[in-house]
């Protein structure tokens, strides 16, 4: 009987954050030859969420720079490929960051709302911007 408790609680817990893992837009990032600047118009609404993929070298610097267009705010986190673990999470001060890249590989640039605007199923347009820079 304990066991099947458990097994509840775990299914019920899953179920109630489910929304938080609804599938996302992914987007691969391309520049047009022998540029390294791009730029995309983008929206969202309620739970979700756009990932930008792009692949880079390490010690390249990638920029980002976020521009709410109209709706709720949003905000951004750059993640190495395959990880929840953000390189770089202080987009919620700022609407543009500049950093080097530790690896070689794909790097996420997620873009959300926060959580109360995500509940209340707002809507935002935005347009995001990337460059590398090549050493």
């Amino acid at each position: 009987m304990k066991t099947f408790l458990i097994a509840c609680t775990l299914l019920i817990a899953f179920f109630a954050f489910a929304p938080e893992m609804e599938a996302q837009t992914k987007v691969n990032v391309r520049f047009a030859r022998g540029k390294t600047i791009g730029s995309y118009n983008g929206s969202i609404r309620g739970q979700r969420y756009i990932d930008y993929v792009l692949r880079a070298r390490a010690g390249q610097t990638l920029r980002v720079v976020l521009t709410r267009r109209s709706g709720a705010p949003v905000y951004f986190n750059v993640l190495p490929s395959g990880s929840e673990v953000a390189i770089a999470d202080d987009a919620r001060q700022s609407t543009s960051w500049r950093g080097e890249l530790p690896n070689d590989g794909a790097y996420v640039v997620r873009v959300y709302m926060e959580k109360g605007d995500r509940q209340n199923n707002r809507s935002s347009s935005y347009n995001v911007r990337f460059s590398i820079e090549v050493e």
